[in-house]
C-alpha cells in the first residue's frame, strides 16, 4: 500500500465519522454526496445492481477528510468546482478520472487531483472505496503566494495524476498519517480554528510541493520563498530598469516600502543592500559590453563603457568587477575571439 496508513487503519480513524451508511436510494445518495462536495449526476451502470453508499466526513476549515464507496459500479459527472479541489486516492479498487482532456486510472498507487475549471466524469469500480481530501481553492492560492512572496499571475493548474510512490509524495503521506493516526490531533482541529489553520496550512505545504504545478519550480527557491514579498518585486523592478537611470528612491516607491525597510529587508535576505542588487546587475552589462567590443574590434575605452552604464567612481568600479569576475576589465576588453 503506497499510503502510510493502510486501508484498514484509514477505515478505523475515519469512522467516528460517519455521515450515512449502507445508502441505496441513488437520489438521496447524490444529494448527501453533493452537500459535501457540489451537485452532481449520479448513475449505477449495470443492470441488477444496487448501491449501498457510505460516507465518513471530518471537517476543518477550509480542507475535509472524507470517505466514500458506493458497493457498485457508477458513472459520476459533474461541472467545474469552481472553488475547490479533490484529491482522490482509492483505498480498494480503481477509477477512471477524467478531468477535461486529461485522463488517469487511479489506483492506490496514483491518485487524482480535480482541479476547479475543468468538467470531471469519473466512473468507478464496484469496490472502489476512496479516501477524498476536498481543499479550498482560495485557501491552496492564498498559501502558494506567501510561498512566492508575489501575488499569482494565474489560477493554479494541477497535474491529474499524484504518483504516491515516487520520494515527493513522502511528506504529503506522512501529513494525511499524522492528521488521522492522532484523534486528539483530528478532534481538536475540527474544534479550534487555530490548531486548524496550522494544520491546513501543513497539508496545503505538502500538496504545493509534491504535486507538479505551473508554479512548483519557484517554490524550491529557498531566496525567494522566505522572504518578503517586496524584496522579489524590488529585484524585478530593477532588473527590468537596469538601462534607465532609477535611484533606490524609485525602488521604493515602485514596491510600496520605505528606504529604510528596503534596505533592512535586503540585508536580512539578501546578504546586500539594493544598491549592491543593481550594480551587480550593471557589472553583468558592462562585462557584455566590454566581451563585444572585444569581437568587434572597435575602439572602446573601459571609461567609456563604465560610464555609459552609470559608474562615475572607475576606481570602485573596477575594484567591484575584478571581485565579481577574477579579471580587471582592461583584461576583457583585450580577449580576440578565438579565446572568448
Amino acid at each position: 500500500m503506497s499510503m502510510m496508513l493502510s486501508a484498514s487503519d484509514i477505515a478505523q480513524h475515519m469512522s467516528p465519522y460517519r455521515l450515512f451508511s449502507q445508502a441505496n436510494d441513488v437520489d438521496e445518495i447524490c444529494h448527501r454526496v453533493g452537500e459535501v462536495f457540489r451537485p452532481h449526476n449520479l448513475n449505477v451502470v449495470g443492470r441488477g445492481q444496487r448501491p449501498r453508499a457510505s460516507m465518513d466526513h471530518l471537517a476543518f476549515r477550509d480542507v475535509t477528510i472524507n470517505r466514500l464507496s458506493y458497493s457498485a459500479e457508477v458513472a459520476i459527472n459533474s461541472e467545474p468546482f469552481k472553488n475547490f479541489i479533490l484529491v482522490m486516492t482509492p483505498l480498494r479498487g480503481s477509477a477512471s478520472v477524467r478531468c477535461g482532456k486529461h485522463e488517469v486510472q487511479s489506483t492506490s498507487r496514483l491518485a487524482s487531483v480535480v482541479g476547479p475549471s475543468t468538467d470531471l466524469s469519473m466512473r468507478w469500480d464496484a469496490d472502489c472505496d476512496q479516501f477524498i481530501l476536498r481543499i479550498g481553492m482560495t485557501a491552496i492560492e492564498k498559501t502558494c503566494e506567501a510561498y512566492l512572496g508575489r501575488p499569482l499571475k494565474a489560477p493554479i493548474e494541477f497535474s491529474v495524476g499524484l504518483d504516491l510512490t515516487c520520494e515527493s509524495s513522502k511528506l504529503w503521506k506522512q501529513v494525511i498519517s499524522l492528521m488521522l493516526s492522532n484523534s486528539e490531533l483530528a478532534s481538536s482541529a475540527a474544534s479550534y480554528p487555530l490548531i486548524a489553520a496550522q494544520v491546513e496550512q501543513l497539508l496545503i505545504g505538502a500538496l504545493l510541493n509534491c504535486q507538479p504545478h505551473q508554479y512548483q519550480q519557484f517554490l524550491s527557491d529557498t531566496s525567494i520563498s522566505i522572504s518578503p514579498g517586496f524584496i522579489k518585486r524590488a529585484e524585478d523592478f530593477m532588473t527590468g530598469s537596469v538601462e534607465e537611470p532609477v535611484t533606490m528612491r524609485d525602488v521604493a516607491i515602485h514596491v510600496g516600502v520605505s528606504l529604510r525597510s528596503l534596505y533592512a529587508g535586503f540585508e536580512r535576505y539578501r546578504n546586500m543592500s539594493p544598491k549592491s542588487f543593481l550594480r551587480n546587475k550593471r557589472l553583468e552589462l558592462v562585462r557584455q559590453d566590454l566581451l563585444e567590443a572585444s569581437l568587434s574590434g572597435k575602439p572602446k575605452t573601459v571609461t567609456t563603457i563604465a560610464l555609459a552604464r552609470g559608474f562615475s567612481h572607475l576606481g570602485h568600479f573596477t575594484r567591484g568587477y575584478q571581485q565579481k569576475y577574477g579579471e580587471l576589465p582592461s583584461d576583457t576588453l583585450k580577449r580576440r575571439q578565438k579565446t572568448f
